[in-house]
């Protein structure tokens, strides 16, 4: 009798183990990795708009480089909004603790971790890129010759005496050295700036990307056994 009772409990244990990987690898197949492949599509774009970005700054003859700079990432903003939505719901669509990480991941590199606290109950991918948006933005500090805030956008150091913004200018413009035969002093030095800011934004997108690899990978390994 004893014999016969174990025997059952052993087997629904089994059942129910098998069923949890059965629903483990379903959630993988079905949800993770279609998700993480979409995320991927959207990384890739944006990494080739910033690379159309970089190409303009330096090889544009329009006067108002800047004003036009600033149109195009307005319009590649409203353009590619659907591919942010599509990820942000897929992203959302399951209600589930384990995905947490992943899912904070690929939000936070879409908008913002201010907009995605709590999770998903602010975010508005049609309204705001967070790349494009922290570009555009430091555009506008050049175009005004806001040195401060194109050297430091987020506010983090302490305000720098002239020399020290002369000094960090000039780190800039050697940095990123534009041909005098083609553009004004003083239109070089913001175009350096420019690009500086630029890559500043493609390593913390780079940053945020490998993030969320790693909470994919790591979801991966936990859905697989």
């Amino acid at each position: 009798m004893i014999i016969d009772l174990v025997d059952k409990l052993v087997d629904r244990v089994i059942q129910l183990l098998t069923y949890r990987k059965q629903m483990r690898a379903v959630l993988l197949e079905k949800y993770v990795t279609p998700v993480f492949v979409e995320f991927e599509q959207v990384h890739s774009a944006y990494l080739e708009s910033f690379s159309r970005y970089r190409d303009l700054i330096r090889s544009t003859q329009e006067p108002n480089w800047i004003q036009s700079l600033q149109a195009t990432l307005e319009k590649d903003n409203l353009f590619s909004a659907n591919c942010r939505s599509k990820v942000v719901r897929l992203a959302e669509a399951e209600d589930n603790d384990t995905l947490g990480p992943f899912v904070k991941g690929i939000c936070e590199y879409l908008m913002g971790a201010r907009l995605v606290d709590p999770l998903g109950k602010k975010i508005h991918p049609l309204h705001v890129q967070r790349w494009r948006q922290s570009l555009f933005r430091t555009l506008g500090e050049i175009a005004e010759e806001n040195w401060q805030l194109v050297i430091d956008p987020d506010g983090a150091r302490p305000p720098l005496s002239p020399e020290e913004i002369d000094d960090e200018l000039e780190r800039l413009r050697s940095k990123y050295p534009i041909d005098a035969r083609t553009v004004e002093n003083r239109d070089g030095l913001k175009r350096a700036c420019a690009l500086g800011a630029l890559d500043a934004i493609v390593m913390e997108m780079q940053s945020q990307y490998d993030r969320v690899l790693q909470a994919y990978v790591e979801l991966r390994g936990s859905l697989s056994k």
